[in-house]
């Protein structure tokens, strides 16, 4: 059987046409569906402004107000009611664990680390006191202070809630600081006898001032008794007599008199 060209180009011409017409359709198909999802996006910002119009966006921004407002008072009145209970609770367990009476309440009560106590490790800082009284403390740890009444006189104890065990059990910083001084001054004075400054029967407690910045010191006073002053060093001076003040300078790491002297008080008049 034979075909025209005319027949083979006709029929040729034919699927083009339906292939053409095919695409078009596919390309509507697809137009149409996009722009139906265009328009369904351009639908909802207007829903959304619809929605949460300007009322209803102050009724909105009302209501978290009141939410951060109800759960600020919570907080407020929550905090030192718990913290009140806890130490309650404290109190309870030190009764057994360190022989004070549930009815003995102590003068202060904090905790290491929380803002009003600094860190452990800061308050170690401060002085060899302190580093020797927290060496076993840790952050968290209680820190109650007694004083004054009930046979718990001058008394610290740093208590551990977490392991239930009282970390350190004796005298609070300022008295052991007191008896510091006291015991320092008592060396100055028999070593003033020994050297024969002063004599044995003397009762005398001289004003003392430690040297903490020597450079400092011997800016402010600038003497030649002072100039070999060091860091730690005390100056120590008793009452005037018709000759002078007698002045010392100890130094505690030698337990020795450096240089002594006679300060001779001006009458004003």
């Amino acid at each position: 059987m034979q075909f025209s060209k005319n027949t083979i180009s006709s029929s040729a011409q034919n699927r083009f046409n339906n292939r053409s017409k095919e695409g078009r359709e596919d390309i509507v198909d697809i137009y149409e569906k996009s722009s139906d999802n265009t328009n369904k996006k351009k639908l909802i910002p207007r829903f959304f402004i619809n929605q949460f119009s300007f009322p209803n966006f102050l009724m909105l921004l009302f209501q978290i107000v009141s939410i951060f407002l109800v759960l600020s008072i919570y907080r407020m009145i929550s905090e030192p009611v718990t913290r009140d209970l806890k130490i309650v609770s404290v109190l309870n367990n030190l009764s057994t664990l360190a022989n004070i009476p549930p009815a003995t309440l102590p003068n202060q009560v904090n905790i290491v680390g929380d803002g009003i106590l600094p860190t452990i490790e800061d308050l170690k800082k401060i002085g060899p006191i302190q580093a020797e009284v927290f060496k076993d403390a840790k952050d968290g740890d209680y820190v109650l202070v007694y004083s004054g009444k009930d046979g718990a006189l001058d008394r610290l104890i740093i208590y551990r809630d977490s392991e239930k065990k009282v970390v350190y059990d004796g005298k609070t910083i300022s008295t052991i600081d007191q008896e510091n001084r006291t015991a320092l001054l008592n060396k100055v004075v028999q070593a003033t006898k020994n050297a024969g400054l002063i004599s044995q029967s003397s009762t005398e407690i001289p004003t003392a001032q430690v040297v903490a910045d020597s450079v400092k010191f011997k800016q402010e006073n600038n003497l030649p008794f002072f100039q070999d002053v060091q860091n730690g060093d005390i100056i120590a001076t008793y009452k005037p007599t018709s000759s002078g003040a007698l002045t010392i300078i100890y130094r505690p790491a030698t337990d020795s008199i450096v240089k002594t002297g006679l300060q001779v008080i001006q009458n004003k008049n």
